[in-house]
């Protein structure tokens, strides 16, 4: 993803939400940016934690996801990974 494709993307979310990125499980690799998507995240650690939907609605209902899907966190913007 080019800057320009991600300032166009963030400018379209709440400029107030935190940001946060998905990470590998060894912490030791790199990967291009492939999309970026808002929910919300719940700090576990000052490191790590869940990221969830942003909030539960009837046709997310009906994919089967639940209140346990939603996080109790502020709004937050999660960069993912390609890889």
């Amino acid at each position: 993803m080019k800057v320009s494709d991600l300032i166009a993307q963030l400018k379209e979310f709440p400029q107030d939400a935190e940001v946060v990125q998905a990470k590998d499980g060894e912490g030791n690799s790199f990967s291009p940016l492939a999309d970026v998507s808002l929910g919300r995240y719940e700090a576990e650690t000052t490191w790590g934690g869940q990221w969830g939907l942003l909030e539960l609605t009837d046709e997310l209902k009906k994919q089967g996801y639940g209140e346990e899907d939603v996080p109790n966190g502020p709004p937050t913007i999660c960069l993912w990974p390609t890889n």
